[in-house]
């Protein structure tokens, strides 16, 4: 049951963070710290957990800790307007909107998974079904 708490809450503090954001960056890959991986930026309240050693990652995990992880592929097809890696920008810019509203640990973003659809288009990638 907390975990299901854990989750609402989670999916509370995402919307909250996303409706409270600025507007996104006119180029994704700018030195917007939303955008930005490995980086947190001043004034954040969250922490982002790749940017930490294990010492300091061991001092602010615990069991009561909430933990962000967000899924984006970083590479897959979305049809010929738009770049493989639009998954990934987008998981990137709201782990960023929750860095800025909330106490809260950020893990890396997994950028892999199982995406049957996509495998017959060039440069998408994707775990199979066993390893996912």
């Amino acid at each position: 049951m907390k975990s299901l708490r854990n989750l609402a809450t989670t999916v509370a503090l995402l919307s909250v963070a996303c409706a409270v954001h600025a507007a996104p960056a006119a180029d994704p890959l700018s030195s917007n710290p939303a955008t930005t991986p490995a980086v947190t930026a001043k004034g954040s309240k969250g922490v982002l957990l790749e940017s930490l050693t294990w010492i300091d990652a061991e001092k602010v995990l615990s069991a009561d800790t909430v933990v962000v992880i967000a899924l984006g592929a970083q590479s897959k097809e979305h049809g010929p307007h738009l770049k493989l890696g639009n998954d990934f920008l987008i998981a990137e810019y709201l782990k960023g909107c929750v860095l800025q509203a909330a106490d809260v640990v950020v893990a890396p973003t997994i950028n892999y998974h199982f995406y049957p659809a996509f495998v017959e288009y060039p440069g998408s990638t994707g775990l199979r079904q066993e390893t996912a």
